[in-house]
């Protein structure tokens, strides 16, 4: 019988989350596992007797019900395997101190621990002597074609979810002091502290498109870009993040700009690291270095952060149990 037939792959919610859809989902339908959502009104004895796996990975957990469930099947002998985001043990509201306390409880009794990158392992490591595996997202979007030009006005992208609209600001402060006229793009899920931000006088001479998040919409705005920007804060909050952002924004084949940061350094080589004037002009000023790093940072990200490249790892892991 093949490993995987026995292997169930819990969702704690029936909103498709970002962080599970790239990290869970595409993985476990390119390797055909059966995927099941387990809310708070589930009997965790009922669906192991009915399910009967060897096997459970579990993705974030949002509700109370899923420590139920991993503990009614560590009562039964099945091997948990799960799956940490973003916790960095430093809970900013009490709906983060609910879902650090589940995964603590969750981490207890699992057998295998998987983050998304070297710094969420180190965290973990550091607050609770625990080991885990780093297994990354997997690309998310289709890649694009590279473009033969930089564009005489730079077109910027700046892309992600409303956790990391602190970083906005960043952008638009840094634009202010580059020497040549720019557009941004800003495609994210809208909020009025954003509107509110964007219409800052400050700002007014910044030409900003501001775009609700959608796959459509921001491959649109990958295909007008010519650089892509990803401020990054020193902080425990981006330590523990998976690096999907950049891994995308390299697959787009533009030119990223990342501010100087002490995280996912496995990258360095394939975006300029730095404030975004500074990375503009220097792509102007050396076009043919640019645009090989930006082919060079297409065939890391093709090596390593495809759905089969991603699945293959998670294969690997549950043949070694």
């Amino acid at each position: 019988m093949n490993n995987l037939e026995k292997i169930l792959w819990v969702f704690s919610t029936d909103t498709v989350l970002p962080s599970d859809l790239v990290g869970c989902i595409y993985p476990a339908n390119f390797l055909n596992i059966k995927k099941l959502v387990f809310l708070t009104n589930h009997n965790p004895a009922r669906t192991l007797d009915i399910l009967n796996p060897k096997i459970l990975i579990i993705g974030k957990c949002l509700n109370s019900n899923i420590i139920n469930l991993a503990r009614e099947a560590k009562k039964r002998n099945i091997k948990i395997v799960s799956i940490f985001d973003d916790w960095h043990f430093n809970p900013q509201n009490s709906r983060q101190e609910i879902i650090f306390n589940f995964n603590f409880n969750l981490s207890q009794i699992s057998d295998l621990l998987v983050v998304k990158s070297e710094g969420a392992r180190s965290v973990i490591k550091e607050n609770l002597n625990l080991s885990s595996v780093v297994l990354p997202d997997c690309i998310r979007y289709p890649t694009i074609k590279i473009k033969n030009d930089l564009n005489e006005i730079p077109n910027i992208l700046w892309f992600g979810s409303s956790s990391n609209h602190d970083t906005v600001k960043i952008v638009l402060d840094e634009i202010i002091t580059v020497k040549r006229p720019c557009t941004l793009s800003i495609v994210t899920n809208i909020t009025n502290d954003l509107q509110k931000l964007l219409s800052h006088k400050k700002y007014q001479n910044i030409k900003i498109e501001l775009i609700p998040f959608s796959d459509h919409n921001l491959i649109k705005s990958a295909k007008t870009s010519d650089f892509i920007s990803i401020p990054i804060v020193n902080d425990i909050k981006r330590k523990v993040k998976s690096s999907n952002r950049i891994i995308d924004a390299l697959n787009f084949r533009r030119f990223v700009i990342v501010s100087k940061n002490n995280f996912h350094n496995e990258f360095n080589k394939f975006c300029y690291h730095g404030q975004l004037s500074s990375g503009i002009e220097w792509a102007y000023a050396n076009k043919e270095k640019a645009f090989q790093i930006i082919k060079n940072g297409k065939k890391y990200i093709d090596n390593n952060f495809t759905l089969q490249n991603i699945s293959s790892k998670w294969e690997s892991i549950i043949n070694n149990f």
